[in-house]
């Protein structure tokens, strides 16, 4: 394809979209080796298992892609580095911050090894039942604050804005998503320790790190659209100064 003046234009950049099918198929996969595959069910779910190291590795990735993409071009926003910094916390939450890989002691508390965030979460759970809060409780508070916010938004007319933003943000609206998917994973480790409610919280989890590597592949593709433009700019007659 050639521009105005002859110039050839680059091919469309594709990340985004190579990032978005391939975790489609990995989520696929999973989902069809566990219901189909008995065998290999503990496996993938164990601490330390498959799942938990391909959603370590891809956070990592989300990491490192997301950082050298910032580092290329810094005409990016940057809100944007909050996909890098979410991918190394995701990495090391997942290595149990390297403890188990070196072998250095973490801090037990109640009688809980506080070596991720859902500890964290499990030790909230606790402290909440000694008090006499339920979880019920706990989820129709959470349904009124979010209530709260809705009627905020919508009286004061901020509905379109946001909806504008986060369009024109789609890296941080999918790593929002990412936050969503951890979310209803320690939803599924709070509900039990059976088979296919581990499977379902770690698979979860892999969709939220692979959603923030699809992140940081739309990075990556507004960052060559960015570059591309400023090439075809310069190539024009009078350069960028034309205007």
């Amino acid at each position: 394809m050639t521009g105005p003046i002859g110039l050839r234009h680059p091919a469309p950049p594709r990340a985004e979209r190579l990032a978005a099918v391939t975790l489609g198929a990995v989520v696929t996969g999973l989902a069809i080796a566990f219901a189909l595959i008995p065998g290999i069910r503990e496996r993938l779910v164990i601490e330390d298992g498959a799942i938990e190291w391909i959603t370590a590795l891809t956070f990592l990735a989300a990491a490192i892609l997301g950082t050298g993409v910032l580092l290329r071009d810094a005409n990016l926003p940057h809100i944007y580095w909050a996909i890098p910094a979410l991918g190394a916390f995701g990495f090391l939450d997942e290595m149990s911050f390297g403890a188990r890989i070196f072998g250095y002691p973490l801090p037990v508390i109640d009688g809980i090894e506080v070596d991720s965030f859902h500890d964290i979460f499990d030790l909230t759970d606790r402290l909440a039942g000694d008090l006499g809060i339920q979880r019920t409780h706990i989820a129709a508070f959470m349904l009124l604050l979010a209530a709260a916010a809705a009627v905020f938004v919508f009286k004061r007319g901020l509905l379109p804005r946001i909806t504008t933003w986060f369009s024109e943000q789609r890296p941080i609206m999918l790593a929002i998503g990412t936050l969503g998917f951890l979310a209803v994973g320690v939803v599924f480790d709070l509900l039990g320790t059976t088979t296919t409610a581990r499977f379902l919280e770690e698979t979860s989890e892999f969709t939220g790190s692979g959603l923030l590597f699809v992140a940081a592949a739309v990075m990556s593709d507004e960052a060559h659209r960015s570059v591309s433009h400023r090439t075809l700019e310069d190539a024009l007659p009078g350069g960028s100064d034309s205007s």
